[in-house]
């Protein structure tokens, strides 16, 4: 058989959210191939597949001139490697490998990471996001099968989406053939280790720590946090995440000086499981982001070690809810000062176990990383015919 193909534009996306995912790939299905740019975390791919570096642009623009170097790039390895399926994740790389995989006739898996932020544009860029959109899902139904012949096959290619919004959002674009190879797949799952690590006990005189966890993106809400840091003075604020290059919306270096006044805003930089911190009590996640995700990891990550959440309506992609967290419906610095405000008193009133017990609940049933890789593979399964 020949080997299964990950392709994304980070190798930090690949090990980060598809190691459970690679190893039942290696463990069942033989080596896997690994194919994005390299970064810090590509030494940790070439362990445990066979890596191959793909220097693709990920800045935040779609340039014509590099979409088209990386499309030939992602040709001839395509045409060299022949795998047998390819798996494929975020906007620009699913639609490099959609048009590969047609031009080779090879059966594909497309996962989208999160459509809010697409959702929310406005003129040019709403046309060049759904323009981008029907090119992929028309070219994912076609294949040529001989030199020179092409024909359509709606079963060649499975869409994966990270929550329901997402998937309506589009569904209407697929034809009805197509339609029965659309699902939804709660994200990337919440690692055993989370749901194996004790919970952490209340301290009512310990100082609140109030964490971030993403990059330092604005869209993400990193300037919220930051402000809320300023208004909560009596509590300590972790920052786990560093500046992006590649986007515009991210902080820059030179914005650091104007935090410097903040004594109780602290920066940690890139810290592998940082909710799970003992040395840290009173944990609470905050995610102020209107950047679109499919879905945040750290929320699960979160629920799962038994942590109080405060996060923006959109974060919660219609899938986290009141009961198990604290939804900030409006996006303004008011909001979440009257989330903490109310966590605060359930925290002294000691009803704060309330949400956290059905938050736990609700990761174990529905977001452990066993659950999600099984559904993945069972797409695998499907298009093969296995």
């Amino acid at each position: 058989m020949r080997p299964l193909l990950i392709a994304a534009n980070s190798s930090w996306y690949i090990n980060h959210y598809r190691s459970k995912l690679l190893e039942e790939v290696k463990n069942n299905w033989g080596y896997p191939i690994s194919l994005a740019p390299i970064d810090g975390s590509s030494k940790y791919l070439e362990r445990n597949t066979f890596f191959i570096p793909w220097n693709t642009n990920r800045k935040d623009d779609f340039n014509i001139i590099s979409l088209i170097i990386a499309l030939v790039k992602i040709l001839f390895l395509v045409r060299a490697l022949k795998p047998t399926l390819i798996h494929s994740h975020t906007l620009k790389t699913n639609l490099l490998i959609s048009i590969a995989s047609s031009i080779f006739g090879i059966k594909t898996v497309l996962s989208f990471a999160g459509l809010g932020r697409f959702a929310d544009s406005k003129g040019f860029e709403k046309l060049i996001f759904n323009s981008i959109l029907k090119i992929i899902i028309f070219i994912s139904k076609i294949e040529r099968f001989n030199k020179w012949q092409w024909r359509i096959n709606n079963q060649r290619t499975f869409f994966i989406f990270q929550n329901p919004k997402d998937k309506k959002l589009i569904e209407k674009m697929f034809s009805n053939a197509q339609k029965n190879n659309i699902v939804t797949i709660l994200g990337s799952g919440i690692p055993a280790r989370y749901f194996s690590t004790k919970s952490e006990k209340i301290k009512q005189n310990d100082p609140h720590n109030f964490f971030y966890c993403g990059r330092l993106l604005k869209s993400k809400g990193i300037k919220d946090f930051i402000k809320l840091a300023e208004l909560n003075k009596k509590d300590k604020f972790h920052v786990f995440g560093e500046i992006d290059l590649s986007s515009k919306d991210s902080l820059k270096k030179n914005d650091f000086k104007n935090f410097k006044h903040i004594k109780n805003l602290h920066f940690h930089g890139n810290k592998k499981d940082p909710l799970i911190n003992k040395k840290i009590t009173n944990k609470v996640l905050i995610v102020p982001s209107q950047y679109g995700e499919g879905l945040p990891r750290s929320i699960g990550e979160a629920l799962a070690l038994k942590l109080n959440v405060i996060a923006s309506k959109k974060s919660c992609c219609g899938i986290f809810n009141n009961e198990m967290i604290y939804v900030v419906d409006k996006n303004n610095i008011n909001e979440y000062m009257k989330a903490i405000k109310i966590y605060k008193m359930e925290f002294e009133s000691d009803k704060i176990n309330v949400r956290r017990d059905k938050g736990y609940y609700y990761a174990k049933q529905m977001l452990s990383e066993e659950k999600i890789v099984k559904q993945t593979i069972n797409t695998y399964k499907i298009l093969l015919g296995k």
